[in-house]
């Protein structure tokens, strides 16, 4: 065989008429291959597939009886199954404990009971990361003094407009108000980084200009 040229197992039809088949080669005329079936084979296609599939082994599942075709490959693989699509699903779901609402409410009730201080030991530490990285993405330090212990810093509402960030939170702030503005990129116009020290000295002021407004009028 000269180099180049590939070998091939049979040199006859797959339908097993016993003609020869065409030759395939490239361009320098080299052997390619060869083609499957015969130009002038006397079998029409419709038949190879019907051969083909003679071939093939049928294995009915062990629950309904209802067969499936494997070809050889698959047997060889190991990759027969006992059971069919339906019985498998309905094998597996036999275990399964079925719950009303209820049912499923009062369950995650008693695994919460059950696990009260695991939960509240992650709970614990999501709240630090994400105050962490609420300190980090509004400049780790105290905007009017400089403090950068990040245990006295707190997040302040510029405007001084609590209320509205509270109800749209459904809570009293913290880490969900931290999550909602670490997915906004932590916006800087209506917040700012502050320590208890500074926070406590604008709220005193706000309040002490309000009751001399309200004396005033």
């Amino acid at each position: 065989m000269k180099k180049g040229e590939k070998k091939c197992s049979s040199r006859y039809c797959n339908c097993g008429c016993g003609k020869e088949v065409v030759v395939k080669r490239r361009a320098n005329g080299t052997i390619k291959g060869y083609a499957k079936y015969a130009i002038d084979c006397t079998r029409p296609k419709q038949k190879r597939w019907r051969i083909r599939a003679e071939r093939n082994i049928n294995i009915p599942c062990k629950d309904c009886g209802k067969s499936r075709l494997y070809s050889q490959p698959y047997i060889d693989r190991g990759e027969v199954r006992d059971f069919c699509h339906k019985c498998c699903q309905k094998t597996s779901n036999t275990g399964r404990v079925v719950r009303t609402k209820e049912e499923r409410n009062q369950y995650c009730r008693d695994w919460y009971q059950a696990n009260k201080k695991r939960v509240n030991y992650y709970y614990g530490e999501y709240r630090e990361k994400i105050r962490m990285e609420m300190v980090e993405g509004y400049g780790g330090k105290c905007l009017h003094c400089g403090e950068s212990d990040q245990i006295v810093l707190v997040l302040d509402h510029i405007n001084n407009d609590g209320s509205v960030d509270r109800k749209l939170d459904s809570a009293s702030g913290g880490f969900k108000l931290y999550a909602r503005l670490r997915k906004e990129g932590w916006p800087k116009e209506k917040y700012q980084l502050l320590c208890h020290n500074c926070n406590f000295k604008k709220e005193y002021r706000r309040r002490k200009d309000a009751i001399s407004l309200s004396e005033t009028a």
